[in-house]
Protein backbone atom coordinates (compact mmCIF):
# COMPACT_ATOMS: atom_id res chain seq x y z
CA UNK A 1 0.00 0.00 0.00
CA UNK A 2 1.10 3.73 -0.55
CA UNK A 3 3.50 5.27 1.77
CA UNK A 4 4.68 8.20 3.30
CA UNK A 5 4.99 10.16 -0.11
CA UNK A 6 2.80 8.07 -1.59
CA UNK A 7 4.97 5.39 -3.09
CA UNK A 8 3.76 1.54 -3.30
CA UNK A 9 5.82 -0.47 -1.55
CA UNK A 10 8.32 1.86 -0.16
CA UNK A 11 11.22 1.17 1.75
CA UNK A 12 14.54 3.13 2.93
CA UNK A 13 14.92 5.91 6.18
CA UNK A 14 12.64 8.36 4.21
CA UNK A 15 10.59 5.99 2.22
CA UNK A 16 11.46 7.81 -0.73
CA UNK A 17 12.68 3.67 -2.29
CA UNK A 18 10.07 1.66 -4.21
CA UNK A 19 10.75 -2.01 -4.55
CA UNK A 20 10.38 -3.42 -8.08
CA UNK A 21 12.01 -6.92 -7.51
CA UNK A 22 11.47 -9.31 -5.10
CA UNK A 23 13.04 -12.50 -4.85
CA UNK A 24 10.78 -15.57 -5.49
CA UNK A 25 10.91 -17.99 -2.05
CA UNK A 26 12.98 -21.60 -3.83
CA UNK A 27 14.11 -19.96 -6.48
CA UNK A 28 17.62 -19.50 -7.71
CA UNK A 29 17.04 -16.17 -9.47
CA UNK A 30 17.88 -13.31 -7.62
CA UNK A 31 15.72 -9.65 -7.28
CA UNK A 32 17.15 -7.21 -9.99
CA UNK A 33 16.16 -4.87 -12.11
CA UNK A 34 17.97 -5.19 -15.09
CA UNK A 35 16.55 -2.36 -17.48
CA UNK A 36 15.02 1.32 -17.19
CA UNK A 37 13.14 3.53 -20.01
CA UNK A 38 10.56 5.85 -19.82
CA UNK A 39 7.98 6.62 -22.86
CA UNK A 40 4.53 8.35 -23.12
CA UNK A 41 4.64 9.39 -19.31
CA UNK A 42 5.21 6.25 -18.05
CA UNK A 43 8.65 4.63 -15.87
CA UNK A 44 9.13 0.80 -17.53
CA UNK A 45 11.69 -0.88 -15.35
CA UNK A 46 12.49 -5.03 -16.14
CA UNK A 47 11.55 -7.20 -13.40
CA UNK A 48 14.70 -9.83 -13.55
CA UNK A 49 12.67 -11.87 -10.94
CA UNK A 50 8.70 -11.96 -11.90
CA UNK A 51 10.41 -12.34 -16.03
CA UNK A 52 8.16 -8.98 -16.63
CA UNK A 53 8.40 -5.64 -17.33
CA UNK A 54 6.70 -2.98 -14.99
CA UNK A 55 4.80 0.09 -15.46
CA UNK A 56 4.47 3.07 -13.59
CA UNK A 57 3.68 6.70 -13.59
CA UNK A 58 6.36 8.75 -14.48
CA UNK A 59 5.08 11.70 -12.34
CA UNK A 60 3.80 9.56 -9.06
CA UNK A 61 5.58 6.49 -9.30
CA UNK A 62 2.57 4.69 -8.49
CA UNK A 63 2.71 0.94 -10.87
CA UNK A 64 0.09 0.99 -13.14
CA UNK A 65 -0.67 -3.00 -12.69
CA UNK A 66 -2.81 -2.73 -15.66
CA UNK A 67 -0.12 -1.59 -17.88
CA UNK A 68 2.49 -4.05 -17.01
CA UNK A 69 3.37 -6.59 -19.40
CA UNK A 70 5.44 -9.73 -20.38
CA UNK A 71 8.32 -10.37 -22.95
CA UNK A 72 7.47 -13.06 -25.60
CA UNK A 73 6.84 -16.83 -23.93
CA UNK A 74 9.86 -17.96 -22.21
CA UNK A 75 11.76 -14.92 -22.06
CA UNK A 76 13.84 -12.86 -19.13
CA UNK A 77 13.45 -8.94 -19.98
CA UNK A 78 17.09 -7.38 -19.77
CA UNK A 79 17.90 -3.96 -20.65
CA UNK A 80 15.19 -1.64 -22.32
CA UNK A 81 15.12 1.64 -23.96
CA UNK A 82 12.35 3.46 -25.32
CA UNK A 83 13.02 4.75 -29.30
CA UNK A 84 13.98 7.75 -29.81
CA UNK A 85 10.26 8.97 -31.18
CA UNK A 86 8.86 7.54 -27.74
CA UNK A 87 6.31 5.73 -29.21
CA UNK A 88 7.53 2.08 -28.95
CA UNK A 89 10.27 0.21 -26.33
CA UNK A 90 13.46 -2.17 -27.38
CA UNK A 91 13.82 -5.38 -25.27
CA UNK A 92 16.91 -7.39 -24.79
CA UNK A 93 15.31 -10.40 -24.02
CA UNK A 94 16.98 -14.08 -22.93
CA UNK A 95 15.34 -17.81 -22.64
CA UNK A 96 17.79 -18.01 -19.63
CA UNK A 97 20.16 -15.76 -17.24
CA UNK A 98 22.96 -16.62 -20.06
CA UNK A 99 21.04 -18.00 -22.94
CA UNK A 100 20.43 -17.18 -26.36
CA UNK A 101 19.18 -13.21 -27.07
CA UNK A 102 17.44 -11.23 -28.94
CA UNK A 103 16.04 -7.41 -29.15
CA UNK A 104 12.09 -7.16 -29.68
CA UNK A 105 10.20 -4.14 -30.16
CA UNK A 106 6.73 -3.27 -27.96
CA UNK A 107 4.50 -0.99 -28.64
CA UNK A 108 3.95 1.09 -25.01
CA UNK A 109 1.07 -1.28 -24.08
CA UNK A 110 2.84 -4.10 -24.38
CA UNK A 111 2.39 -5.36 -27.36
CA UNK A 112 4.71 -7.17 -29.61
CA UNK A 113 5.03 -5.26 -33.19
CA UNK A 114 6.83 -8.05 -35.12
CA UNK A 115 10.13 -6.60 -34.91
CA UNK A 116 13.34 -8.32 -33.95
CA UNK A 117 16.68 -8.65 -34.06
CA UNK A 118 18.56 -11.89 -33.56
CA UNK A 119 21.80 -13.76 -33.92
CA UNK A 120 23.28 -11.57 -30.81
CA UNK A 121 26.09 -12.73 -29.04
CA UNK A 122 26.21 -10.94 -25.60
CA UNK A 123 23.76 -7.53 -25.88
CA UNK A 124 24.65 -5.78 -22.56
CA UNK A 125 23.09 -2.09 -23.45
CA UNK A 126 20.90 -0.82 -25.71
CA UNK A 127 19.94 3.17 -26.67
CA UNK A 128 18.95 5.43 -29.10
CA UNK A 129 20.64 7.96 -31.51
CA UNK A 130 19.30 11.14 -31.60
CA UNK A 131 18.25 10.29 -35.47
CA UNK A 132 16.68 7.34 -34.13
CA UNK A 133 18.99 4.35 -34.83
CA UNK A 134 19.32 1.63 -32.12
CA UNK A 135 23.04 1.62 -30.45
CA UNK A 136 23.83 -2.04 -29.72
CA UNK A 137 26.47 -3.03 -27.05
CA UNK A 138 27.97 -6.14 -27.75
CA UNK A 139 29.89 -7.77 -24.79
CA UNK A 140 30.35 -11.34 -26.78
CA UNK A 141 33.04 -12.21 -28.75
CA UNK A 142 33.10 -9.57 -31.18
CA UNK A 143 33.44 -6.64 -28.85
CA UNK A 144 32.09 -3.94 -30.74
CA UNK A 145 29.20 -1.04 -30.81
CA UNK A 146 26.69 -1.69 -33.77
CA UNK A 147 24.41 0.50 -35.00
CA UNK A 148 20.79 -0.61 -36.41
CA UNK A 149 18.46 1.52 -38.31
CA UNK A 150 14.97 0.14 -37.36
CA UNK A 151 12.60 2.46 -39.19
CA UNK A 152 11.39 -0.81 -41.38
CA UNK A 153 12.90 -4.19 -40.77
CA UNK A 154 16.00 -4.03 -38.65
CA UNK A 155 19.39 -4.14 -40.39
CA UNK A 156 22.86 -3.66 -38.75
CA UNK A 157 23.97 -0.41 -40.94
CA UNK A 158 27.87 -0.54 -39.33
CA UNK A 159 30.21 -1.39 -36.44
CA UNK A 160 32.51 0.48 -34.23
CA UNK A 161 35.03 -1.36 -32.67
CA UNK A 162 38.25 -3.82 -33.88
CA UNK A 163 36.40 -7.36 -34.01
CA UNK A 164 37.54 -8.99 -30.81
CA UNK A 165 38.83 -6.15 -28.81
CA UNK A 166 42.19 -6.73 -27.21
CA UNK A 167 41.26 -10.41 -27.77
CA UNK A 168 41.35 -9.74 -31.59
CA UNK A 169 44.37 -9.28 -33.85
CA UNK A 170 47.37 -8.98 -31.70
CA UNK A 171 45.70 -10.06 -28.27
CA UNK A 172 46.72 -7.93 -25.45
CA UNK A 173 47.61 -4.70 -27.45
CA UNK A 174 45.42 -1.96 -26.17
CA UNK A 175 43.80 0.63 -28.49
CA UNK A 176 40.70 3.40 -28.24
CA UNK A 177 39.03 0.93 -30.97
CA UNK A 178 39.89 -2.40 -29.03
CA UNK A 179 37.10 -2.27 -26.08
CA UNK A 180 37.47 -5.28 -23.49
CA UNK A 181 34.31 -5.99 -21.46
CA UNK A 182 31.68 -3.37 -22.94
CA UNK A 183 29.34 -2.32 -20.58
CA UNK A 184 27.27 0.43 -22.20
CA UNK A 185 27.11 2.83 -25.09
CA UNK A 186 25.08 5.54 -25.97
CA UNK A 187 25.10 8.87 -27.88
CA UNK A 188 24.88 12.47 -27.35
CA UNK A 189 22.85 15.29 -29.07
CA UNK A 190 25.77 16.54 -31.68
CA UNK A 191 26.39 12.97 -31.96
CA UNK A 192 29.61 11.96 -30.16
CA UNK A 193 29.30 8.43 -28.83
CA UNK A 194 29.78 6.92 -25.14
CA UNK A 195 31.41 3.51 -24.79
CA UNK A 196 31.85 2.49 -20.94
CA UNK A 197 33.68 -0.79 -20.87
CA UNK A 198 35.03 -2.50 -17.76
CA UNK A 199 38.29 -4.60 -19.05
CA UNK A 200 37.22 -7.92 -17.07
CA UNK A 201 37.34 -9.01 -20.75
CA UNK A 202 34.68 -11.82 -22.36
CA UNK A 203 32.59 -14.36 -20.08
CA UNK A 204 32.89 -16.72 -22.54
CA UNK A 205 36.41 -16.65 -22.21
CA UNK A 206 37.04 -17.53 -18.50
CA UNK A 207 40.26 -19.17 -18.49
CA UNK A 208 41.79 -16.88 -21.05
CA UNK A 209 45.04 -15.63 -19.54
CA UNK A 210 45.41 -11.94 -20.94
CA UNK A 211 48.17 -9.87 -20.22
CA UNK A 212 47.36 -6.10 -20.92
CA UNK A 213 50.25 -4.32 -23.45
CA UNK A 214 50.10 -0.96 -21.94
CA UNK A 215 50.73 1.68 -24.21
CA UNK A 216 53.74 3.90 -24.31
CA UNK A 217 53.56 5.57 -21.04
CA UNK A 218 50.02 4.27 -20.09
CA UNK A 219 49.92 1.40 -17.04
CA UNK A 220 48.02 -1.61 -18.53
CA UNK A 221 45.47 -2.30 -15.74
CA UNK A 222 41.91 -3.21 -15.86
CA UNK A 223 39.68 -0.79 -14.75
CA UNK A 224 36.39 0.75 -15.95
CA UNK A 225 36.65 3.10 -18.57
CA UNK A 226 34.86 5.41 -20.82
CA UNK A 227 35.87 6.77 -24.47
CA UNK A 228 34.10 9.67 -26.24
CA UNK A 229 34.55 9.09 -30.01
CA UNK A 230 33.63 12.86 -31.70
CA UNK A 231 31.45 12.70 -34.77
CA UNK A 232 33.04 14.77 -37.45
CA UNK A 233 30.29 17.27 -37.06
CA UNK A 234 30.77 18.01 -33.24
Amino acid sequence: SPGALGYQDEFGADGSMQTVSKDKPGSPDGAYVQGLAIGGGRLYASDYAARKIRVYDANTFHEQSEREFQPQKDRIPFQIAAAANGKTLWVIERQSPYGAASIAEYSLNGKPTGKQITGLDDPASISFSPAGQLILGDDGPRQTVDVFDVSAAPRRVTSIGEPGGVFGTNPGKAGPYRFNGITGAGMDGRGNLMVTFNGAGVDLRPTRDLKIKAEPGKIGEHHAVMRVFHSASA
